[in-house]
């Protein structure tokens, strides 16, 4: 995160401006002293404010320097966390000048300067939380945990016990060093009386505003941070929602009686934002675990900001309509269990998004509009190639301008692909849609796909990785991510009319045809096999499309034994039933070669290094076995490789991006083991691999 991405001047502009704004909403809003605000002009500036703030908004979609589409969404998920906290801390407001006695058309100067002097607080915390997130990312984390605790105390805290202010600490300094009068002075802050200046309960109330907004920014901006860590964005969101606070105030002190249970859709807020925010910081959390003796093992999981966007309204949106609907005497816990299924379908539907929701297998599900939405989308991303794009959220709800983008890349050569799922995980889901459906339009989609990987395929059973356009190591046959094992997979289940390949969704000779494929595939899987001194050993996660030889793909994807690729072809080749002499030799020869490969003593630590997660290889007596990700073919000795291509001998040698951003230890071989003596078994072989 850098402090300074925007110039000096920039944040000079900003600030002008809204200074600007905020000596023309005192003249617009209210002649001073004397008029009382009612609700239609409250109404009518929120929504001026509101209009301001998406301008904003607008602009840093268009002219934000560095990725102005996502800033324009963080500053709109920031903004939204920031107005909904608002509108509780309103409440409180309502409570203060209540227990002060001020009237209501002198409310608008004490919130005037209440909100003048929030802006400046506000950005004092925010760029020292901003300094302290750039030094120690740490942070977060006390931030996440401290979000947890103000979300969960939302839904305990008794509304009858707000406390009397009268007794704030801040009060009862100042009363102890400066005199106050006893009763008001009109809009009055200090009076002359006897030559003594004194100063009225209106700049009581006036202190309380402003020390009540240092405890409720200790929530809000540590939330905000969840969405953004760009201290422009986290800063403007706040400050554009607190701009408007005195004009929400005076629309929401009329209708205060219709927000009963604001506070709890507030607490789901803060919790899912808390949460989000600890996912996160995964690497912390588990390097912290390290240090205690626990594996952890804590997911990395990124919640991207316009789910989170559509997660905060949608809470706040249903918390406002449950008020409406639900009287105060009603049950509390109708509320609870309404936003709290709302927020676990919500949070479900977050850690499922993408391509977890695309695997999807309850045929439940599949009888749900949202499954043909999805549907419908995945047909409007699948190319006239037959196959789909890869790392790309076909899940997300598209606008109309949406749907016309993706449309023109339908004709697109270079972009389809089985790497990373692609093709093979969409046309699972339209399997299982068409069995629950019966449309005809997904069956259709499904036989276009397999035309797709049946054309795709090489005459010796391999496939690239991309086509029908590649271009440098996209041409060669790529086991890499475990593509053509998904291809496999789907091709043995279509051919033995397993579900959801099953129901009439593809006849007899496309059966045949798939059945064709899967045997010219595995016999690619034999022939690229590595040998040495004329025994077979294990897999490289490429191969060359001429000569079969192992082949270089990405910079630091150098040719090599491949342990993660290895293991599940290995696997692949087990799952055959009644395998001939060629898929016994095979097996056999990569069990043995994983066997004398596996590194013993040793695990694989998360730790802290200069304040950041690190990974190292550490000495314990006690680990499971565990394998490199490569192996040089020459001596058969891990190594590890940076961007530069370079391989070196320890993963201490390589930097610190590609140390922790790649995989470079597994332990799936070690699953072989248990299958490998099922197999031996079942098939009653007596040339098993003795293992060490």
């Amino acid at each position: 995160m850098k402090l300074m991405i925007l110039p000096l001047w920039a944040w000079i502009v900003f600030y002008v401006s809204v200074l600007l704004m905020l000596v023309a909403d005192l003249k617009m809003f209210g002649r001073k002293g004397q008029h009382e605000v009612n609700v239609k002009e409250a109404l009518q500036m929120t929504a001026v404010w509101i209009g301001v703030s998406l301008v904003f908004c607008a602009a840093i979609y268009l002219f934000y320097p560095v990725e102005p589409h996502e800033k324009a969404m963080e500053f709109l998920a920031g903004y939204l966390i920031e107005k909904s906290l608002s509108m509780d801390n309103l409440f409180v407001f309502l409570m203060l000048f209540s227990f002060f006695g001020i009237e209501r058309k002198y409310q608008h100067e004490v919130l005037f300067w209440g909100v003048f002097g929030a802006l400046v607080l506000r950005s004092i915390f925010i760029f020292a939380g901003a300094a302290m997130v750039e030094r120690f990312e740490w942070v977060l984390g006390l931030f996440g945990l401290f979000l947890l605790y103000t979300g969960g105390k939302m839904f305990v805290h008794n509304d009858n016990e707000q406390g009397d202010p009268s007794q704030n600490i801040i009060v009862r300094w100042f009363r102890r060093v400066y005199p106050v009068t006893d009763k008001m002075h009109g809009d009055q802050f200090f009076v002359i009386r006897n030559g003594r200046r004194l100063a009225t309960p209106l700049f009581v109330a006036l202190l309380v505003i402003e020390t009540t907004d240092v405890a409720f920014a200790v929530d809000s901006i540590p939330a905000v941070f969840s969405v953004s860590r760009d201290p422009f964005i986290v800063l403007t969101s706040n400050i554009f929602a607190i701009l408007g606070l005195r004009a929400l105030y005076f629309a929401l002190a009329a209708i205060a009686q219709y927000f009963t249970y604001l506070k709890y859709g507030l607490g789901i807020i803060l919790i899912f934002v808390g949460v989000k925010m600890l996912l996160a910081m995964n690497e912390y959390i588990n390097g912290l675990g390290m240090l205690l003796g626990l594996n952890l093992n804590m997911p990395h999981i990124e919640v991207p900001t316009p789910a989170s966007l559509a997660f905060i309204f949608g809470v706040l949106v249903l918390s406002m309509l449950l008020s409406f609907m639900v009287t105060r005497q009603k049950k509390r816990l109708i509320l609870l269990l309404a936003v709290m299924s709302f927020c676990a379908i919500n949070v479900k539907a977050q850690e499922l998004s993408h391509n977890k929701i695309l695997q999807l297998k309850d045929s439940t599900f599949f009888q749900t509009q949202e499954a043909r939405r999805i549907g419908d989308q995945l047909l409007l991303y699948q190319r006239n190639t037959g196959g789909w794009p890869k790392n790309v959220d076909m899940v997300m709800p598209l606008t109309a301008g949406q749907q016309d983008s993706v449309k023109l890349q339908k004709t697109r050569l270079d972009d389809s692909t089985i790497d990373n799922k692609a093709t093979t995980m969409q046309m699972i889901f339209l399997a299982r849609l068409y069995r629950q459906t019966r449309d005809a339009r997904y069956a259709q989609s499904f036989s276009k796909a397999m035309e797709f990987l049946l054309c795709g395929q090489y005459d010796n059973g391999g496939w690239p990785q991309f086509w029908p356009k590649n271009r440098s190591y996209q041409v060669h046959i790529t086991f890499n991510d475990n593509a053509i094992v998904n291809v496999l997979k789907l091709f043995r289940d279509v051919m033995k009319d397993r579900a959801p390949f099953d129901k009439g969704l593809v006849d007899d000779q496309m059966r045949e045809r798939a059945a064709k494929a899967f045997n010219k595939g595995i016999d690619c899987i034999l022939a690229t096999q590595i040998v040495v001194d004329g025994e077979p050993t294990v897999w490289c996660q490429q191969h060359d499309r001429s000569t079969l030889l192992p082949a270089k793909a990405r910079a630091y994807e150098l040719p090599s034994f491949c342990t993660l690729e290895s293991a599940n072809l290995t696997l692949l080749l087990m799952q055959i039933a009644k395998p001939d002499e060629r898929i016994i030799r095979a097996v056999n020869g990569a069990m043995k070669w994983f066997d004398e490969h596996k590194i013993t003593g040793h695990r694989l630590e998360k730790y802290m290094n200069d304040g950041k997660s690190d990974i190292r290889l550490i000495e314990d007596s006690t680990a499971t076995p565990l394998w490199a990700r490569y192996y040089d073919l020459e001596k058969g000795e891990s190594f590890f490789c940076d961007r530069d291509g370079q391989p070196k001998r320890t993963l201490e040698e390589i930097g610190y991006e590609r140390r922790n951003g790649y995989g470079w230890y597994s332990d799936q071989p070690q699953a072989l083991y248990k299958r490998y003596e099922t197999w031996t078994t079942k098939n009653k072989l007596s040339n098993r691999v003795t293992f060490k």
